[in-house]
């Protein structure tokens, strides 16, 4: 197979209502292997109806921030029929 044969597709998908028309939360890159990207996820609650200032959970406690967080991502890969011990790369931002 050439490389000019092979033929790539991008979907892009929103699990939190909040997000929509604003950014993806997952984008996923499919051809000869598939790559999911999954970005932006915090401890910001996932049932909030504000878009731009949602409720964090936890606030000022690190440890159930990071729990409630993994647990999103996990849900969230497992709507692509994955789960975090498919994560390559995790890039975590601290403020």
């Amino acid at each position: 197979m050439r490389a000019d044969d092979l033929q790539f597709s991008k979907l892009a998908f929103n699990l939190v209502a909040s997000h929509q028309g604003h950014f993806s939360d997952i984008v996923t890159i499919a051809g000869r292997s598939r790559t999911i990207f999954v970005w932006g996820v915090g401890a910001e609650d996932e049932d909030s109806t504000t878009q731009f200032a949602p409720q964090v959970r936890f606030r000022g406690e690190f440890a159930k921030q990071c729990d409630y967080t993994l647990d999103k991502i996990g849900r969230m890969l497992a709507t692509r029929k994955c789960g975090l011990a498919d994560i390559v790369m995790l890039r975590v931002y601290l403020t």
